[in-house]
């Protein structure tokens, strides 16, 4: 399929009817994209997460599904783009997946990491493209009274980066004596409350748990051997969070179930990659937020257009999350700011009386304000862009 620059809902749409062809009578493809994009020298991004106000906009899609293929016959092939986000959200969305479909799949063309890696355990079959990848699922808590802060931000904190404290002390410096291993659990509790590190010890359940219930839920299920080894590797065993699992190191070393098309496996694929090429280019994935585009250049001040960031789309609908900030120029406010007034047209000062004085007056008021914010402008230099203003986030349902 051709690559387009400007491509939108329509290729979308033509890309998901593709896949469903290559898949099979039954097929119905759901896309469910959160990606992310720098802001310009802001040293942060927009961007979105797997979250829970997802699964609401999925059961439409599947309910549109439901009323147009039997349930014996339906296969729903969840297409997958995520860094990750709530881990509370992988059941909700595959335990109402297999209310309604016979088969549940998963396509990975490139990034499906942490939370979206759980939605993959839970597939029939993960169909992940030449450079697709998983990630470790080791749970990371954030936002939450419990832990540390810096300033009046909460530091996320990783189940693992606990244990591996412990393993630090224990293996690397040999600490085994009782009252050592206390000394260091007493300086661990200066960073992070007692009560965070119960939180944290019960999210490492919830997530064992659920990993659990999510391979078990395939129709041809895992052993409890198989279980205990996917979810070890996943959750302990590799040490960094950022780490992409491949196609390869899924399937040879991990044993999870990648589909193969055979003769369609190409044609699969490339479909996938094609899809993504038009969520990367309609979303402008690789191209930073540059604020200062949305301040008009006689203004200090200006909005963004919506900023796309999330989708999840079928051939039945559309919804789109967006963004859309407020941004401001930084000036250097001189100590002296020089403003020029203009008198009116065949003004005699000389000659003026008092009624003339006072249009004069009220003629200079109402340049005032006008002429203030243009001297301001043209002596002020501009130092940047201030922390944009979020003043929109939210689904928008499209056609």
């Amino acid at each position: 399929m051709a690559k387009n620059k400007n491509s939108s809902r329509p290729t979308r749409l033509q890309c998901i009817k593709a896949l469903e062809r290559i898949l099979g009578a039954g097929t119905r493809v759901i896309t469910y994209v959160t990606a992310r994009r720098p802001i310009l020298n802001q040293g942060n991004a927009a961007g979105t997460q797997i979250a829970q106000d997802s699964v609401r906009l999925i059961y439409d899609h599947l309910l549109a599904m439901k009323k147009d293929v039997k349930k014996e016959s339906l296969k729903v092939a969840l297409f997958l783009i995520s860094n990750g986000g709530d881990t509370a959200v992988p059941w909700r969305i595959i335990s109402m997946i297999r209310e309604i479909a016979s088969e549940f799949n998963v396509l990975v063309p490139y990034n499906a990491m942490s939370a979206a890696t759980m939605i993959a355990l839970g597939a029939d079959n993960i169909y992940m493209g030449p450079k697709g990848e998983l990630g470790p699922i080791d749970p990371t808590v954030s936002q939450h009274p419990f832990l540390p802060k810096e300033g009046n931000q909460a530091v996320p904190v990783s189940v693992e980066d606990v244990t591996s404290y412990i393993a630090f002390v224990k293996e690397k410096y040999g600490i085994t004596h009782e009252d050592e291993l206390i000394h260091s659990l007493t300086s661990l509790t200066q960073h992070i409350k007692p009560l965070g590190l119960g939180l944290l010890n019960r999210q490492h359940s919830y997530i064992r748990l659920v990993g659990e219930r999510l391979l078990t839920s395939r129709n041809s299920s895992y052993s409890d051997e198989k279980i205990k080894k996917v979810l070890s590797s996943l959750i302990e065993e590799v040490t960094f969070h950022g780490h992409g699992i491949s196609r390869d190191e899924a399937e040879n070393q991990l044993g999870l179930h990648i589909g193969k098309l055979n003769s369609k496996q190409e044609q699969l694929e490339d479909a996938m990659w094609d899809l993504y090429r038009s969520y990367e280019d309609d979303f402008k994935m690789l191209e930073p937020i540059d604020l200062a585009v949305a301040i008009p250049e006689d203004e200090d001040s200006g909005t963004t257009d919506p900023i796309p960031l999330g989708a999840i789309e079928s051939r039945y609908h559309s919804h789109l999350f967006e963004f859309q900030y407020r941004a401001e120029r930084q000036r250097h406010i001189p100590n002296e700011i020089k403003v020029t007034f203009q008198l009116p047209p065949n003004f005699d000062q000389k000659a003026a009386d008092q009624a003339e004085l006072q249009k004069l007056l009220q003629h200079l008021l109402v340049q005032t304000m006008p002429a203030v914010k243009q001297a301001l402008i043209q002596q002020s230099p501009v130092s940047g862009i201030s922390p944009p203003q979020q003043i929109k986030a939210r689904w928008e349902k499209r056609r």
